[in-house]
């Protein structure tokens, strides 16, 4: 990402929608319920469990980023570095 640039996840009813902020806001990707999004959730809740709260980021977006950062780096990886 660049200066002034980030990607944030938003969860909407039983949609995580994968959002691209800069200049402009763009729809990356939208996850709806089933395998991926279940993994998804339970990832991040695992996570959470799994650190004592001095470890916990003061901001849990900061969370959300990371686990979608990878999931976003690994797709670009299957789809030929887009």
């Amino acid at each position: 990402m660049g200066n002034n640039r980030s990607l944030q996840v938003v969860l909407i009813g039983q949609t995580i929608y994968i959002i691209g902020v800069g200049e402009t806001i763009s729809l990356i990707r939208s996850i709806s319920q089933g395998e991926e999004y279940q993994h998804l959730l339970e990832s991040y809740e695992n996570q959470a469990e799994g650190l004592s709260s001095k470890w916990i980021p003061q901001d849990p977006k900061k969370m959300w980023n990371s686990v979608f950062r990878k999931h976003i780096e690994k797709m670009q990886k299957e789809n030929g570095g887009e």
